[in-house]
């Protein structure tokens, strides 16, 4: 499946791309149904596609939304900042035998919940998520926002 935000052609059949660890598939907001990429309406309850969210996705916003407004506005040249920064990497332990054992929505369903729980956590001590990896994600402390506490916070 290629990825709609990067454009890799994925090799495996994970809901998260290989490559941006964008997700791959949406559902309807209304009802969870799994829709197809050129789908305008959910052939479940009808409600149009562009209201269609992933469950994980609206919580996983890169920065949490109070955190936004304290980043200044890109300037019109790129300046070079150097700080030091605690990053973060978190997976689920034995995810290749758990999904053999699970069915693909349940499957799906628990990671959608693990990534909204780690976003969650990640974004209530003032973390960035970077990026979304198979089963696991990145995340930012110190950066873009600093702080003085960033490796007690991660």
């Amino acid at each position: 499946m290629s990825c709609s935000s990067c454009g890799h052609t994925n090799l495996n059949e994970g809901p998260f791309c290989e490559s941006c660890g964008a997700l791959l598939t949406r559902v309807c907001a209304s009802c969870g149904t799994e829709l197809a990429a050129s789908a305008r309406f959910c052939p479940s309850c009808g409600q149009q596609v562009g209201d269609a969210v992933s469950a994980a996705a609206e919580t996983m916003g890169a920065l949490p939304a109070e955190s936004a407004d304290t980043i200044p506005a890109a300037p019109e040249t790129i300046e070079g900042e150097r700080k030091q920064v605690t990053v973060m990497f978190v997976d689920i332990v034995g995810s290749m035998d758990l999904a053999e054992a699970l069915d693909s929505e349940r499957w799906r369903g628990l990671l959608d919940r693990f990534f909204a729980l780690a976003s969650d956590s990640v974004h209530s001590v003032g973390g960035t998520i970077d990026k979304f990896t198979g089963d696991g994600m990145m995340a930012l402390f110190g950066a873009p926002i600093s702080y003085e506490d960033h490796a007690r916070r991660a």
